[in-house]
C-alpha cells in the first residue's frame, strides 16, 4: 500500500514541472551578450576620448589660495611646449679604463696584509686563470689561508699606490670538498649528464704541482685598480726565473743555527756588539757614529761547556729520586713531632 501511494506522488508532483521554452532562454542570453558588449564599446571609447582631449579647467579656483594648483597647471603647460629632444649618443675618444702598466708596480706583502672580517665580506673583483705551478715557480708558496675557509694558499700583494690585493683558490680541493670515494661511485654516473656528474677532487699537494688551469680569485681594498694588477700578475707568469732562486741568489742560503754539534760564525760588525746594546739604525750608511760611544772591548760570544759540565740523562733521573727520597723523610719526621706534642 505504502508503494502505491508514493507512486502516485512521485507522478503528481512531475506533471506540475512543465519544461521551460527553449527558445525563450536563448534569447536572453542573447540580450545579456548585446548588453555587455555595448558597454565594453562605451567605456573604451570613453577612454579613447580622454586621450585625445587636452587639460581642461572646468572648475573655477582661487588662484592665490591654492599655490599647488596653480604651480601644477604651470608645470603642465611647460611639459606640453617643450620641443622633443633628439638623443645624442656619446663618442669616446679614449679608452675607459688605462691599461698601461710601464710604471705600474706591485710585490709581494707580508708585513701588513689586507684584513678580511669574514669569507664574503670583500667583493671578488675579477678572476685570474692561470696554472697553479707557474703561480709557485712565479711567486713562491704564499701563506696558509686563515681569511677564506675554502682556500688553501693566498698570495698578499701590494702596488705603488698602496692599494693591496689578494689573490686565493677557492673550492677546488679535498680540503673544502673531504676526501673523495671509490673509483666505482664515479664510473657509475655514465647516465647523467656531465654537469650533474660529480667529479674527484685533487689533494691540495696535487693541486699546487698540477698543470691544468683553474680560476683564482682576487680581492682588493676601495678604488684600486685591478685591471692594471691582473695585466701585470699575467706577465710575471711567463718569468722563467724561479722564484726561490731569485731569493737564493740575492741573499743567500739561510742559516737557522739547529745544529748543535756544528760550528757557526757570528758577525760581530752590527752596532750591537760596537756600543754595548745601544741599536743605532742609520738610513745614509755613510755616516759613522761618535767613537767616543764604543766599548773598549767588543761583547764576545757564549763558550761552549766542556764535557766534564755536562750530564747525562741516567744522572738526572737518578738525582731527581734522591731528591724525592729526601722531601719524604723530612715529612715523615715532621709527621713524628706532630704526634708527640
Amino acid at each position: 500500500m505504502i508503494g502505491i501511494l508514493l507512486k502516485y506522488r512521485f507522478s503528481y508532483a512531475a506533471d506540475q514541472i512543465k519544461p521551460k521554452d527553449a527558445k525563450r532562454i536563448i534569447y536572453k542570453k542573447r540580450e545579456l551578450y548585446d548588453r555587455t558588449v555595448k558597454q565594453n564599446q562605451e567605456s573604451l571609447a570613453k577612454i579613447e576620448l580622454k586621450k585625445q582631449e587636452t587639460f581642461k579647467h572646468t572648475y573655477n579656483y582661487n588662484f592665490e589660495q591654492y599655490l599647488k594648483y596653480t604651480k601644477m597647471v604651470q608645470s603642465l603647460k611647460a611639459i606640453q611646449e617643450l620641443p622633443a629632444q633628439k638623443k645624442i649618443k656619446k663618442i669616446y675618444d679614449r679608452p675607459r679604463f688605462d691599461a698601461n702598466i710601464t710604471d705600474y708596480k706591485a710585490w709581494l706583502n707580508f708585513h701588513n696584509p689586507q684584513c678580511k672580517v669574514q669569507d664574503h665580506c670583500e667583493p671578488v673583483v675579477c678572476k685570474i686563470y692561470a696554472t697553479p705551478k707557474d703561480i709557485i715557480n712565479a711567486f713562491g708558496f704564499g701563506s696558509e689561508a686563515f681569511r677564506n675557509r675554502g682556500a688553501t694558499r693566498e698570495f698578499d700583494f701590494e702596488d705603488n699606490n698602496l692599494d693591496k690585493f689578494i689573490v686565493y683558490d677557492y673550492r677546488q680541493t679535498t680540503q673544502y670538498w673531504g676526501a673523495n670515494k671509490n673509483q666505482a661511485f664515479y664510473d657509475k654516473q655514465v647516465y647523467l649528464k656531465q654537469k650533474f656528474r660529480r667529479q674527484p677532487w685533487p689533494t691540495p699537494d696535487e693541486f699546487w704541482s698540477s698543470e691544468e688551469i683553474y680560476p683564482f680569485r682576487v680581492n682588493c681594498t676601495n678604488n684600486a685598480d685591478y685591471r692594471k694588477f691582473k695585466r701585470w700578475f699575467k706577465l710575471q707568469l711567463n718569468t722563467e726565473t724561479n722564484y726561490i732562486d731569485k731569493l737564493l741568489a740575492k741573499y743567500g742560503q739561510s742559516v737557522y743555527y739547529d745544529n748543535y754539534e756544528s760550528e757557526y760564525k757570528l758577525d760581530q760588525n752590527p752596532t750591537i756588539f760596537q756600543y754595548g746594546g745601544r741599536q743605532f739604525y742609520l738610513f745614509d750608511k755613510t755616516i759613522k757614529l761618535d767613537e767616543s760611544l764604543a766599548l773598549n772591548s767588543k761583547l764576545d760570544l757564549p763558550v761552549q761547556l766542556d764535557e766534564k759540565y755536562r750530564i747525562s740523562l741516567e744522572d738526572l733521573r737518578r738525582l731527581q729520586r734522591e731528591d724525592q727520597q729526601k722531601k719524604i723523610q723530612q715529612d715523615t719526621l715532621k709527621l713524628k713531632e706532630q704526634e708527640k706534642l
